[in-house]
């Protein structure tokens, strides 16, 4: 096959290129990408770009650069992080079962989370919804009725904060007790 005979080639590289993180919920842009990762990923070698394949079953372009949205999506998901850890949730095992109100996040209610979050431009409520919408952008989360849930490829910023030096529950420790609608803040 040729390269400008990839499927959904356009879409692809305009979507990776723009930080999406791409799942299997995301259809055919996915399935293309499965099938035809040797073609995807020598393609994108030769525009000097990364292409990976997260063992989760996602894919990215890697990416040196951290734009002022992706530091506020880390600390956002650092916050969570050890907010959720302190309740005892395994997050190498329960991300995807994490539900986020907005309305009930410690971002901004406890004031060295409220200092982190100035510091990357986030004051209010809004700045935290918009943070939200650039995780949905990157395809790292998205709304469902006004609660926000984790995708797959949310995995990529427990991987980032463990590279920092976060350290996230190992999973040998012993599990919380499983809520029924999935954790929920």
């Amino acid at each position: 096959m040729e390269l400008h005979e990839l499927p959904y080639l356009a879409d692809i590289h305009t979507a990776l290129r723009k930080g999406r993180h791409l799942t299997l919920e995301d259809g055919p842009l996915y399935e293309a990408l499965a099938s035809h990762y040797d073609a995807f990923n020598n393609l994108f070698k030769g525009l000097g770009l990364t292409l990976v394949c997260h063992e989760r079953g996602f894919f990215y372009l890697e990416d040196d650069t951290a734009p002022k949205s992706a530091q506020r999506m880390v600390l956002f998901a650092a916050i969570l992080v050890e907010t959720l850890d302190d309740q005892g949730i395994n997050l190498d095992q329960e991300l995807l079962d994490v539900r986020i109100d907005p309305d009930k996040l410690p971002h901004l209610r406890h004031e060295k989370y409220r200092l982190a979050m100035e510091e990357v431009g986030v004051r209010d409520q809004d700045g935290l919804l918009k943070v939200l919408e650039a995780m949905k952008r990157y395809g790292l989360a998205e709304p469902v009725d006004g609660i926000w849930r984790f995708r797959t490829s949310a995995h990529r910023l427990l991987d980032v904060m463990n590279m920092a030096g976060r350290v996230v529950r190992p999973t040998e420790e012993p599990e919380a007790a499983p809520a029924e609608e999935g954790a929920r803040l």
